[in-house]
């Protein structure tokens, strides 16, 4: 028990407000994005993609694997805190300015001459979130999720709307760009009201040290990731045309909607709860295998739903303009299919403290990956996306083979347990599949009719190839409703 309350109670309602609050910024992303792809275009789209490799990478210093650290470690007190709060501004102040001075320099290499003021506001983005970074971990490592989510809507409402009314009135790439300034602003804001931590002006360099030992090694596999994922984008961008990127990232970000919903609310309950059985290995077993199971339920089908049913649901959301997408779409939905599993594994390796073969873990698959786009981007597009579910695949065998040793619960034991959901999904995209030639009309009654086809489809062969996938799914949903 801790705090009247057992793991299993705390880990359960963690993970409904971390659902809570992943689903708002899913709901309210994918909304705003719905309405921009309407009023931006393709290209627009593409420039904001280049701009967020560059502060994406910038978080990653500024964040220094500190915050997983925090995390991990159980010993830790508010000395240790302000320590990384401190670290992070001085951090956030130095990458801020060293965009600014590459602005130029990016803006000239990709010939895109709006980058340079778009550089320097990301450059913004990076310091006001430092400024909650704290905040944020410590309310995920007591898994209080509450106030995140509530920061969450608010600042995704507010800047959404400013994002659109700025969009509306022509500012194309701009409105993208002050979204995410103004979501930060507000959300860091909210955070600070709403949480009692305030930093103390102390430095502990014995504290740090002790920090960044485990920190770096999460800190260089995150940069490894972040380059990794962002170097698409400039090798598109670059190659090809800024709207050929917009095609690409709109493809990647609808495949990553659902995907991304799920991981986040994995990485924040996962790692905390996992750390706190990392000495029992039966437990942590347990643990994997019902965490694979839950989060599998839902994304195998939404994955698979989603690549049957792409061309009528990029005409709906979208428009006729962004048809180029559906081919990525459906190709990307593989990668999707199996991230959540890769972020299981790492999180039982880094629950263990292993943060430094993560960090080799990263490199190898990366540097593959790298190897595989190199090669595909000579082919086109599609090539790309079949490259990155090569290095998916690859990822996941890489993974499941430390978890095997380390765990003894590698690849074969992970796709056992989740045996009838994947046979399940295969039953609900063949008959959606048959069933789409038949369906006559535009793709909102396309939808209309092979949505709720496949999610009954795949309910009842859940039923009869997975009822135990069925009866702990709804075991979770009446604690969640209760």
């Amino acid at each position: 028990m801790e705090d009247g309350m057992s793991l299993a109670s705390r880990t359960h309602r963690a993970t409904l407000w971390s659902g809570a609050d992943g689903a708002l910024r899913a709901i309210f992303g994918f909304a705003i994005t719905v309405v921009l792809a309407r009023l931006v275009s393709p290209a627009e789209f593409g420039l904001m993609a280049i701009v967020l490799v560059f502060s994406a990478v910038a978080n990653v210093f500024v964040d220094s694997g500190l915050s997983t650290a925090l995390i991990q470690r159980q010993d830790v007190g508010r000395r240790e805190e302000s320590t990384v709060f401190l670290f992070n501004i001085v951090v956030a102040l130095v990458a801020a300015l060293a965009l600014s001075l590459c602005a130029p320099l990016i803006a000239r290499f990709f010939v895109e001459p709006e980058l340079e003021g778009i550089t320097r506001l990301m450059a913004v983005s990076v310091v006001i979130g430092a400024f909650g970074s704290i905040h944020t971990t410590l309310l995920v490592k007591t898994l209080n999720f509450r106030p995140l989510t509530l920061a969450t809507f608010w600042s995704w409402a507010i800047s959404g709307g400013v994002a659109v009314l700025l969009a509306s009135n022509g500012y194309g790439a701009w409105s993208l760009a002050w979204q995410l300034v103004i979501q930060l602003t507000v959300s860091t804001l909210l955070l600070w009201v709403s949480h009692r931590w305030r930093p103390e002006m102390i430095f502990d360099r014995v504290a740090f040290r002790g920090l960044f030992s485990f920190g770096f090694h999460v800190m260089a596999a995150n940069i490894v990731d972040s380059l990794y994922t962002r170097i698409y984008s400039v090798v598109i961008g670059k190659i090809f045309s800024a709207a050929d990127l917009g095609f690409y990232t709109r493809a990647q970000s609808t495949q990553q909607l659902p995907t991304t919903l799920l991981t986040n609310m994995l990485n924040r309950v996962a790692l905390p709860a996992f750390s706190r059985t990392a000495t029992d290995k039966l437990s942590l077993q347990k643990a994997f295998a019902k965490a694979s199971r839950m989060i599998m339920f839902v994304n195998l089908p939404l994955m698979a739903g989603l690549a049957v049913t792409a061309e009528p649901l990029v005409v709906f959301l979208f428009g006729a303009r962004w048809l180029p997408v559906v081919p990525l779409l459906q190709v990307l939905c593989l990668v999707g299919a199996v991230w959540p599993l890769q972020v299981l594994n790492v999180s039982a390796l880094l629950a263990q403290g292993h943060s430094r073969l993560v960090l080799r873990l990263e490199f190898i698959k990366k540097g593959v990956g790298v190897l595989a786009l190199v090669i595909a981007s000579r082919y086109g597009l599609l090539a790309i996306a079949w490259s990155q579910v090569a290095t998916a695949a690859l990822s996941y065998v890489v993974n499941c083979f430390y978890t095997g040793r380390l765990l003894e619960f590698g690849a074969i034991s992970q796709l056992r347990v989740l045996l009838g959901i994947f046979v399940s999904s295969f039953i609900m995209v063949a008959a959606v599949w048959l069933l789409g030639p038949h369906v006559i009309g535009g793709a909102s009654l396309q939808l209309l009719v092979l949505v709720p086809v496949a999610a009954a489809v795949y309910l009842i062969a859940s039923m009869v190839f997975g009822l135990s996938h069925v009866r702990e799914f709804s075991r979770f949903l009446r604690l969640v409703l209760r």
